[in-house]
């Protein structure tokens, strides 16, 4: 766990400074307080798409007549409320949780960008320990050689997004049956091969930059990366901890998100079998195909899930 956050920072003896805006005076508090406001406060985020996801949702059904715009309208205000509720509420609990803390003299330092991460560890004379998948072993760079590396990474990671954002319009252009079969999967393939080749191209260029760097120190602390699947295990691993932490109101919510997300894709693939079409943006610009709302259901199915399991761990721990 980092020692620094954007408003709170871990001193020598343990202890931990807090402050909720720079206006306000720093308090002192233990970890478990700690924990609990990161996680009041990981949850606003969540909450306000979920609160949007209803309005959202019903948006497409109103357009094609199947219901009022009222419908959408009053849905889009009952969760802007909802939201509003719900900030205040969190903001009232972490003030509960600041009048039992001690104040302090001295004030958190600003925030900063974290120093160390798995794969890459930051030296006191600026230079860069950094372990790629491709490499056995760690190598030293210079920071704008470690920034040029992130910039890399971002731009795999918008190729992907447009990638995704391709395959999706293909899809609904397929399914209202203005490209056929054939195009889709040539477009599909095309997406695909592309991808290859330029995260191919990527590693190979990644894998020559590192390989003319020099080695790290053996007593380089920094640790390796995680495999990707690692990695996508170890985030689902935190979201669902983070699912579980959550009081018995937010998993009530977070339940009937999951249930009502279910239940508005699960209509909107019945819809889609009968005919329907649905469409993003204004004017049926474009058209939604199957695959959306396939992708959501199942997100929907997981979050039901794990909302399910930390309810039924809950109600154990009551009865013990």
């Amino acid at each position: 766990m980092f020692d620094r956050g954007l408003n709170w920072e871990r001193r020598a003896d343990g202890t931990i400074l807090y402050r909720r805006t720079p206006s306000e005076p720093p308090f002192i508090i233990d970890e478990r307080a700690l924990g609990q406001i990161l996680r009041f406060k990981f949850m606003i985020p969540l909450m306000s798409f979920l609160t949007l996801l209803p309005a959202v949702s019903l948006g497409p059904v109103a357009r094609h007549g199947h219901v009022s715009f009222a419908v959408p309208v009053g849905a889009f205000l009952l969760g802007a409320a909802f939201f509003y509720a719900y900030f205040r509420s969190v903001e009232r609990r972490i003030k509960r949780i600041l009048a039992e803390a001690r104040p302090s003299v001295q004030a958190p330092e600003p925030y900063k960008t974290p120093r160390d991460a798995r794969g890459w560890k930051t030296l006191d004379d600026g230079s860069v320990q950094y372990w790629s998948r491709t490499m056995p072993r760690p190598v030293v760079m210079t920071p704008q050689q470690f920034a040029a590396i992130g910039n890399e990474n971002s731009k795999v990671l918008a190729c992907a997004l447009l990638s995704a954002i391709i395959l999706v319009l293909t899809d609904g252009y397929r399914w209202v049956g203005d490209i056929n079969n054939g195009t889709a999967i040539a477009i599909l393939m095309a997406v695909l091969l592309f991808n290859a080749l330029y995260i191919a191209r990527f590693r190979e260029r990644r894998h020559a930059t590192l390989k003319a760097l020099p080695p790290a120190p053996s007593n380089a602390k920094v640790q390796p990366p995680l495999a990707v699947m690692q990695a996508l295990l170890v985030a689902a691993s935190v979201l669902r901890e983070k699912v579980a932490g959550a009081s018995v109101l937010m998993l009530l919510i977070l339940g009937f998100a999951s249930l009502f997300g279910m239940f508005s894709t699960g209509s909107t693939l019945i819809q889609l079998n009968e005919g329907v079409a649905f469409y993003f943006g204004k004017r049926n610009s474009f058209p939604m195909g199957p695959a959306l709302p396939v992708g959501a259901f199942l997100v929907s199915v997981l979050l039901a899930k794990w909302t399910a399991s930390a309810l039924v761990a809950r109600v154990g721990r009551k009865r013990d």
